[in-house]
């Protein structure tokens, strides 16, 4: 894996201590090592090396330590000492040249090259950077007239951890802006200084000036440039930007990544985010689970999602039982769910009985697809579907199939490369009878009462059928056939259909994931799944006494053991179901683990476990208790099982009912408070006070409120008519990150809510006219954020958001005109579907200090493309997109630089165009791009793009051809050989560049070509010369993978062998039969790494190994041991805080004792 910091070893350190600490006694019994990607020794079977001798140090007296107390832990940057070697290897001897950068020109062009100009001496060249931030807001620099580059010596290329060459280059021709240039370094003369494959995995990487002195410091770490590097031409080629004054470090090393693998001792990297300071005020926090690879095509993305601002919807109108996770959690896998109507409420016509059923109401849908919610709006002139927040998907509403359904009515949505997600297929292709079925369709009884609907018959009580309520993902399948396939299980309940309780009928009431199969093929959905994740549940129970909390022991008299389970609503089958004449929709299950596996050809090899406990906390206001996730632990499988320490979860009890009213619960909800990692690190969420006081501050009338409260009809038990509550918003204050084990200061973010909050009219469809309030929330226009405690560090950020609240409804009729102003003054309208944009950020120089930079942005807004009538008001869709990007940056002459970006889309929602500005006071560096797409509408592959253009002219205005093209980039799709041709799976197998004009008509020549499997993975390559090479899969046909072979045009081959369960090498033999071996842990951590000339079969020691420790209570640590000459180890610790950020590292000292470096 790449990693955006340069990894380097740190032979000088700034800051040292020498001498015994006591801390380093925690991390003695540990013996780890760091990464094999920079090592390239042969290390010899024997160790008959001399005896090792320190050298000679100059003697200090020792600077004694404490041992830390318990604080959050330091992350693991993968920074593991290289062992080198010094083949016939020729470095280039530190100089300095002055160059003047070479442009474009047509001769070039046409021969299939950009000029650069060499600079004397040094293996560099430096050529026109005028391609540089075709799209970039900031706008594109020029080229400079002149720079100077330097070569620095090998001295201060260690000191700053380089392991390559560093160099430097700054403006020389006295113009104090900053610039930009195409940087070219000639690696040929040392491209063997280093082995498995380490040409093959150098790039550029820009450093600041404080890596030649603290080369780990955070501050000081490097910024990876996206490199073109040629092995063949032995150059390794990027844009650089210049800065105005002073020059910029770049230096030429290798990624631990590249075709011989990754041998970087693994990262400790945190593993979950957190969002706040949006509009909404939400607190959001998100913890991915990885599964293994897949050989090509989908692979699920799981997540446990939480926010508060779904417990803030607990009302006395919904159904409150928390998710399988837990209060506030969810983890979905997508769905298409349809709503009815209570029959109770819809008695119009002759016949029609008020029933607890359900009955059909409109054509209604709405679908949550990888992580987005949207209605689906059905057409009223073409029948077409297309989401609400309409994205270009295709939206096909079909029947067929088996699924339960009264006329087996399933969806398929197709994105824009052609990816199918099927919902509800239940029977997947090639399903025969004894295979398993999906369950992903889940019905309720719908009685069509009035003529036209489904199911409608003479009498009322005939006219029903079974109709499904939801559809669950259960497909999905790419433009290559490789397919995804989920799988459920339901949960029966039964009720007295049409009031009669002996007319017990079954639906679904719930229901939930039991597993994903992926890495397959599309019709072998049955054979054995390379990749498969299983969900295994429990029961929602809390165990005592002979109560085990087994599922036959749930009954009427024990059912308060299951406390959030509603078990007076079941009904069972054959049973009467008295005085259940409703469905009611409940679960009586939790979400007790997930576990990925590998398919080993005979038996799955689980991978990772992630085990979910939870309690259930009263609430203390006579209410049940909630589900509530306590802590999450993750097991490494893929070997001797391995536990992290567990994640756990605090909450704080806050009252959603405003004052409750006389005899009704406030119904306290716990909310997130603290979260403990695995680190010993922890997230403290403060959430702002309430703002409604039922007799002190209320809301004057409910269409006006900008209070923190909103109103809700409820129907009380034994009422008829509905009663008006409110409950309380709530929105988080301030967010504190604190590290509680290496003595790190605390970090916060304070949010500040600027104006009132907003609400809008509630438009949903089959809420009854007497029950409409303003209850949906729209948040805050003006957002603060102060990031840091006061004082001079603090930043300061001011975020403008639209609302939507264009013609919402007043209560007095009419509706409302609500636009937006910027800072400059500038206005636009609040539609609907801006809700939640963000219209404007400003950077402040601290609070209340001048703003450094602002960026105002404009929607794109195209459509309706779907529009259906209803009493309501119409619902409709629209494509919606960034437009235009104004930026603007005040400079240190206090002048103001502005740019902008303009982007302009088709009817599907694909940009056509962007005109980069660049800075607005000149055209000169105005670029123009412009695309075009082979388009295969039968199977909606859209978004493949056959060609763009840039020219160095804005948009609006008419290039000259060919003194105005920038480039110009022809793409052929799946073997086609003329251009323009629709791609059939959409594979790139050909690129054509710009080479040169015939009259005004641009001609062009190849520059790279490709061959793929079956599966979409590149098998042969080409580049611009036609030089071959090829990629062979173990196996050759689906997964998992477990090796590749890369053969060059020279017929070089590079085996690799893999562990599928991480796509991790465990074996590299390059093409001179050296051989590389890694060993990881259960957790997918390298442990153990063999490098050439020391055989792992033969039984020789490791040349590195690498050992983890990770808890709560201390700095957790990665330990590297490093092989010596004379068979001893030399092992060095990294200790990280609790939010794993690099705190110390601990070297041996050249006559005992340590080197300690405190960051």
């Amino acid at each position: 894996m790449s990693d955006p910091i340069v990894r380097r070893r740190i032979p000088v350190i700034r800051r040292l201590r020498i001498g015994s600490l006591r801390l380093v006694a925690l991390i003695l019994p540990l013996v780890l090592v760091a990464t094999v990607s920079d090592i390239v020794t042969e290390q010899p079977e024997a160790s008959a090396a001399p005896a090792y001798a320190p050298t000679e140090a100059a003697q200090e007296m020792s600077t004694p330590g404490r041992a830390l107390g318990a604080e959050p832990r330091p992350t693991d940057p993968d920074a593991a000492r290289a062992l080198r070697t010094a083949p016939a290897v020729v470095w280039p001897a530190a100089s300095s040249a002055e160059v003047v950068p070479a442009a474009k020109s047509a001769a070039g062009m046409s021969a299939g090259v950009t000029g650069m100009t060499p600079a004397a001496g040094l293996p560099i060249a430096i050529g026109d950077g005028g391609e540089v931030g075709a799209a970039d807001v900031t706008g594109a620099p020029l080229t400079p007239a002149r720079v100077r580059v330097e070569v620095l010596d090998r001295a201060r290329t260690a000191r700053a951890g380089v392991d390559g060459l560093l160099t430097r280059v700054e403006r020389s021709d006295s113009v104090l802006t900053s610039g930009s240039v195409r940087f070219q370094v000639d690696y040929t003369s040392f491209r063997h200084a280093y082995g498995a494959d380490w040409s093959s995995r150098l790039r550029l990487v820009t450093l600041p000036e404080c890596a030649l002195s603290a080369p780990d410091a955070p501050a000081c770490q490097g910024v990876p440039l996206r490199t073109a590097n040629s092995t063949a031409a032995g150059t390794a080629t990027a844009e650089v930007r210049i800065p105005a004054r002073g020059g910029v470090l770049v230096a030429l090393a290798a990624s631990e990544s590249g075709g011989a693998g990754d041998f970087a001792a693994t990262s400790l990297a945190p593993s979950a985010t957190w969002q706040a300071g949006g509009s909404t005020g939400d607190f959001s926090w998100s913890y991915g689970l990885r599964t293994p690879p897949a050989a090509g095509g989908p692979a699920p993305s799981l997540s446990l999602a939480y926010s508060s601002g779904s417990v803030d919807g607990r009302t006395a109108s919904t159904n409150n039982q928390p998710s399988w996770v837990g209060e506030g959690f969810d983890m979905g896998s997508g769905f298409i769910e349809r709503k009815y109507v209570s029959c109770a409420e819809d008695v119009t016509g002759a016949g029609n009985p008020k029933t607890g059923d359900q009955c059909w109401g409109t054509n209604n849908a709405t679908m949550s697809l990888n992580g987005r919610a949207s209605e689906l709006v059905r057409d009223d002139a073409t029948g077409v579907w297309r989401p609400r927040n309409d994205d270009g998907s295709r939206v096909e509403r079909l029947t067929g199939a088996v699924n339960g359904d009264n006329d087996g009515e399933y969806w398929k949505v197709t994105t824009l490369d052609g990816t199918q997600y099927w919902f509800g297929r239940h029977r997947l292709p090639g399903w025969v009878a004894g295979k398993p079925e999906t369950k992903s369709t889940w019905t309720v009884p719908v009685f069509g009462n009035h003529s036209g609907e489904a199911c409608h018959q003479a009498t009322f009580a005939a006219s029903w059928c079974q109709q499904a309520w939801r559809w669950n993902l259960d497909h999905v399948v790419d433009p290559h056939g490789n397919s995804m396939s989920y799988f459920y299980e339901t949960e029966i309940n039964h009720y007295g259909r049409n009031l009669i309780a002996a007319d017990e009928t079954p639906y679904v009431r719930a229901g939930y994931l039991t597993r994903i199969d992926y890495g397959q093929r599309n019709g072998s959905e049955y054979t054995s799944s390379p990749m498969r994740v299983t969900f295994a549940v429990d029961e929602r129970c809390i165990p005592g006494g002979s109560i085990t909390c087994a599922p036959n022991q749930l009954t009427t008299g024990t059912a308060a053991s299951w406390p959030d389970v509603p078990f007076d609503n079941n009904c069972n089958a054959g049973a009467a179901c008295t005085g259940q004449f409703s469905p009611s929709f409940w679960t009586r299950k939790k979400l007790a683990s997930v576990t990925t596996a590998v398919w080993t050809g005979t038996a799955y090899r689980d991978v990772d476990t992630w085990t979910l406990r939870h309690t259930f906390p009263d609430p203390g206001d006579g209410t049940s208790a909630a589900l509530w996730l306590d802590t999450l632990t993750h097991t490494g499988k893929a070997g001797t099982a391995l536990n992290l320490p567990a994640i756990n979860f605090d909450g704080v009890q806050l009252t959603n009912r405003v004052d409750a009213l006389e005899g009704l619960a406030p119904i306290n909800r716990l909310r997130m408070s603290s979260i403990y990692n695995e680190t010993g690190g922890a997230l403290a969420v403060n959430y702002a006070p309430v703002e409604c006081v039922r007799g002190v501050r209320m809301p004057t009338s409910p269409d006006s409120n900008t209070l923190r409260c909103f109103p809700s009809f409820w129907t009380p038990e034994g009422q008829t008519e509905p009663t008006l509550d409110w409950f309380h918003k709530y929105v988080v204050a301030q967010v504190v990150s604190t590290d509680n084990v290496g003595g790190a200061p605390s970090t916060q973010s304070n949010y500040e809510y600027v104006g009132g909050a907003a609400w809008h009219w509630d438009d949903e469809e089959f809420t009854l006219d007497a029950r409409r309030t303003w209850g949906q929330w729209r948040g805050y226009a003006k957002v603060r954020t102060r990031d840091g405690a006061a004082g001079p560090g603090q930043t300061f950020t001011e975020t403008l958001f639209l609302r939507g609240m264009d013609e919402d409804k007043l209560a007095a009729g009419g509706t409302k005109n609500v636009v937006v102003t910027d800072s400059e003054g500038g206005t636009i309208e609040d539609h609907w579907r801006y809700a939640g944009l963000v219209r404007e950020t400003i950077q402040y120089n601290g609070a209340g200090g001048p703003v450094v930079a602002a960026e105002i942005s404009d929607p794109s807004l195209r459509g309706p493309t779907a529009t259906r009538a209803r009493p309501v008001g119409p619902l409709q869709a629209f494509l919606l997109d960034t437009g235009r990007v104004r930026g603007r940056a005040v400079l240190q002459d206090s002048t103001v630089r502005r740019v902008e970006v303009v982007r302009t889309f088709d009817d599907k929602g694909l940009p056509t165009q962007i005109d980069d500005l660049g800075d607005t006071s000149t055209s000169a560096d105005d670029r123009c791009t412009r695309y075009t797409y082979a388009r295969n509408t039968a199977t909606w592959l859209l978004n493949y793009v056959s060609r763009v253009e840039t020219v160095g002219v804005g948009c609006a205005a008419t290039p000259s051809r060919p003194a105005d093209v920038v480039s110009d980039v022809r793409t052929y799709h799946d073997g086609a050989t003329v251009h323009g041709t629709v791609p059939t799976r959409g594979t790139v197998t050909r690129t054509e560049d710009i080479s040169g004009w015939s009259g005004s008509s641009p001609t062009y020549a190849t520059s790279a070509r490709a061959v793929y499997d079956a599966l979409g993975r590149v098998v042969e390559s080409y580049d611009a010369t036609g030089a071959k090479t090829t990629t062979a899969y173990t196996p050759s046909a689906g997964g998992p993978v477990t090796g590749t072979t890369v053969t060059n045009v020279l017929g070089h081959a590079e085996a690799v062998t893999i562990d599928p369960a991480w796509g991790e090498p465990t074996a590299v033999v390059d093409a001179n039969g050296k051989r590389t071996d890694a060993e990881y842990d259960a957790l997918g951590r390298r442990t153990k790494v063999w490098l050439p000339g020391r055989s792992k079969s033969g039984g020789a020691t490791p040349n590195q190994t690498f050992a983890y420790l990770i808890r709560t209570n201390g700095p957790s640590a990665v330990s590297t041991a490093s092989l010596r000459d004379d068979g001893s180890y030399m092992t060095s610790h990294e200790l990280y805080d609790g939010q794993l950020r690099l705190r110390q590292t601990q070297l041996p000292a050249a006559e005992g004792g340590r080197v300690l470096t405190d960051m």
